[in-house]
């Protein structure tokens, strides 16, 4: 099974992570905090994809 990864950084140095089951998911994850960040806060936001078993 795939799950999708959000990994944000913020320019403070915090790391936060969210997952998600489906890619598209995670990408409007990413569009929501980017959209969102008015200040600049947030300095890198990747999708990641992995395959666990379950």
């Amino acid at each position: 099974m795939k799950i999708f990864y959000v990994n944000i950084e913020y320019k403070d140095g915090k790391k936060a992570e969210d997952v998600f089951l489906t890619n598209a998911k995670a990408k409007e994850m990413c569009d929501i905090l980017l959209g969102e960040d008015k200040e600049g806060n947030i300095k890198l936001v990747e999708t990641k994809c992995r395959e666990v078993d379950l």
